[in-house]
């Protein structure tokens, strides 16, 4: 298994992708097509979580909307977009923020769709600042 890894980050590199970008068609295009359907079963998140299992998955471009159902994975998704990408520290800086200013900051449009159809914004911000937002 720590082959197929090993492997597997090798093949990686000359792809030339990051994981975030990598497609199954990359794979297909440099031959490497049974390495990710033999092993990962043709699923690139899959073979992500296992090669490069630092990288948060939240990140991938493309995630089934059930995905956002684990509480766990929307609040490390909007602190990573809240706290690492825009840097923003304060309450007030929190609140002034909108879902468009979110989006464009890489926040999931699928994770957005998520809280506007389940109590929106003020909800994403209570449930991801429980001590900011009551």
């Amino acid at each position: 298994k720590d082959a197929v890894k090993l492997m597997t980050y090798q093949q990686m590199e000359k792809i030339d992708k990051t994981p975030s970008t990598v497609k199954a068609q990359d794979f297909k295009k440099h031959k490497l097509w049974n390495l990710l359907n033999y092993h990962y079963k043709a699923s690139t998140k899959k073979m992500i979580e296992e090669v490069f299992p630092e990288f948060e998955t939240f990140r991938l471009p493309r995630l089934p909307k059930s995905f956002w159902e684990d509480k766990e994975q929307r609040i490390k998704a909007v602190h990573y977009t809240i706290d690492e990408v825009l840097n923003l520290l304060s309450e007030d800086e929190i609140k002034a923020l909108s879902f468009k200013k979110l989006q464009k900051a890489g926040l999931s449009s699928s994770l957005i769709s998520y809280y506007k159809e389940n109590d929106g914004f003020d909800q994403m911000l209570k449930e991801s600042y429980p001590n900011f937002f009551q």
